[in-house]
């Protein structure tokens, strides 16, 4: 889940380009030293105004078990547990 915080930008925009349009956009942005300070922002047109799309990572595979019962995984916690 994500929720509003503060943030800190990395340096101080000077300059904003959009390209592209609706229903999305790429806004550049380039700070004092255009040659460090830079990024891009994609945005996304929602019936509610435009929003940052944000991009993750793929997540990994999904690890299975080999078998279905805890009682394979875990006989050493079975012989801990009092009955």
């Amino acid at each position: 889940m994500l929720v509003p915080s503060h943030f800190y930008p990395r340096f101080q925009p000077r300059q904003w380009v959009v390209k592209g349009g609706k229903p999305r956009a790429t806004v550049e942005i380039t700070g004092v030293e255009p040659a460090t300070e830079r990024a891009s922002i994609t945005c996304v047109l929602e019936d509610s105004g435009w929003r940052i799309d944000l991009e993750f990572p793929q997540l990994p595979a999904m690890e299975k078990r080999k078998e279905g019962n805890l009682q394979h995984e875990l006989p050493s916690l079975q012989k801990k547990m009092p009955t």
